[in-house]
């Protein structure tokens, strides 16, 4: 009964089961440190398996609904089960594979609860970089974004490393609008900044519409008491006369194209 204490994790429990190079526990506490003994990932109620000789530790979550945290990073996650891959200095998460995955959320409160759904994660101690694997999409405001290979990076104080050659769909009900190639920076569950291509077709025409301004917009709908705040997803663009756009078959169109996720 007490708390082991080592130059990588402490690990807490009332009941330890001690070998020569491994140990047991099944109820205890985990932080794993960084250097200078900064926490940097901790989960409060596991099930632990320590081998010292292999030098790779198991852990499984004895609740679902204890989320295991990501200090360092400011997120957390409702995946319970996970390995330690000490000398790899490696944390790898998985997801039941017969189920869509397990929520990663932001803590950090100006991120409004951003998060998004992942299968698979990686957690290198040394790097601080939260790697997410087979995101199927990330909702912001009325829309969702779909990562390029379905990988999410996430680094100190939840900041989202940028995302490229990704696709805009907008809004996620209707999805009248499909912006690919994208390269987008998500601030938060409200809030991105984007480049990217609108395939434009009407009859036998083709046209590509290169956006350079897509965010999001607050609406605000209903009167007094009842108002409401909505988040939409916008998109700008200037065509010039140069490119000879075609917005119809023998029309010609320059100017200024304005794009909303609901219309």
């Amino acid at each position: 009964n007490g708390l082991l204490d080592w130059e990588e994790a402490t690990l807490a429990s009332t009941d330890f089961s001690f070998r020569t190079m491994d140990l047991s526990a099944d109820t205890a506490a985990l932080n794993i440190k960084t250097t200078g003994d900064k926490v940097t990932f901790k989960t409060p109620n596991v099930s632990a398996k320590v081998d010292f000789k292999t030098r790779i530790a198991d852990f499984k979550s004895n609740l679902k609904n204890i989320p295991t945290e990501f200090s360092y990073n400011q997120y957390n996650t409702a995946i319970n089960e996970f390995k330690w891959f000490m000398d790899d200095k490696i944390l790898d998460f998985k997801a039941p594979p017969q189920g869509p995955g397990e929520y990663f959320t932001s803590t950090r409160p100006d991120q409004k609860g951003l998060k998004f759904l992942g299968k698979r994660a990686t957690y290198n101690l040394v790097t601080s970089l939260l790697r997410v694997e087979q995101v199927p999409e990330i909702r912001v405001a009325d829309g969702s974004v779909i990562p390029d290979s379905g990988v999410v990076v996430i680094e100190e104080g939840a900041k989202m490393r940028q995302l490229r050659n990704s696709v805009i769909i907008a809004d996620t009900i209707n999805k009248r609008h499909r912006i690919e190639d994208a390269t987008v920076d998500i601030y938060s569950k409200n809030e991105l900044k984007a480049v990217g291509n609108y395939r434009y077709t009407t009859k036998d025409i083709k046209e590509i519409i290169n956006f350079n301004d897509i965010g999001c917009k607050k609406e605000i709908e209903g009167e007094k008491k009842e108002k409401e705040e909505h988040w939409k997803i916008y998109a700008r663009a200037d065509i010039g006369a140069e490119k000879n756009f075609v917005i119809y078959p023998g029309v010609k169109y320059n100017g200024e194209v304005m794009l909303t996720a609901a219309n």
